[in-house]
């Protein structure tokens, strides 16, 4: 097949690449279901096949040794399909996942939008139930670090810097230690160092 033939050629200058990096560092996109990259990371296949079935493929390019899984950030992934995905992907393969809205928007609704405050916000039960289980039971194999994305505040809803750093001190503290989490904060405002302290 020459789309296999050709897309087996990259993999080769990516190998020789791969091969002069330290293994603890990881290339990776935030998702695996591009059908632009036909040709570099996969032979054919549409955006829902790959959505799918395309991990198998993105796991084989030799310099894409992580992934994103950011659907969860909307709603739970049923733990059949983290089942699925954890059958495409080979041992030591290890994925960066978003924690759901539900538990790091301080408001209900669209982001900037004038919802009312988030009862779930920085809630280690929710993000237990809607993440953690799920994985620890159909994917703690291929779990790397949960992603903390925070939205920037609304501007009719503020939390201050050092009410927000308590908030999360407390949080993590809680969280369970068989994982691994990362913060992203998208509000300047609260890269203080309080906010290194608390890391």
């Amino acid at each position: 097949d020459a789309a296999a033939a050709a897309l087996e050629a990259v993999h080769a200058e990516a190998r020789a690449v791969a091969a002069r990096l330290p293994p603890e560092l990881h290339f990776g996109t935030s998702s695996w279901s591009f059908p632009g990259w036909k040709g570099l990371v996969y032979s054919g296949g549409n955006a829902t096949a790959l959505s799918r079935d395309g991990l198998r493929e993105y796991a084989r390019h030799p310099l894409l040794t992580t992934v994103g899984i950011d659907r969860s950030y909307y709603a739970p992934i049923p733990v059949s399909d983290l089942r699925h995905y954890a059958s495409q992907l080979p041992e030591g393969f290890r994925c960066c996942t978003k924690a759901p809205a539900a538990v790091t928007a301080l408001t209900l609704g669209a982001p900037g939008a004038r919802g009312p405050q988030n009862p779930d916000f920085l809630s280690v039960d929710r993000l237990t139930q809607d993440l953690l289980e799920p994985f620890a039971l159909a994917f703690s194999d291929h779990a790397g670090p949960f992603i903390l994305e925070f939205p920037p505040f609304p501007r009719h809803l503020k939390l201050a810097p050092e009410a927000f750093h308590e908030r999360l001190d407390r949080f993590l503290d809680q969280l369970p230690r068989q994982f691994e989490y990362a913060v992203e904060l998208r509000d300047a405002e609260l890269l203080t160092p309080r906010f290194v302290r608390t890391l």
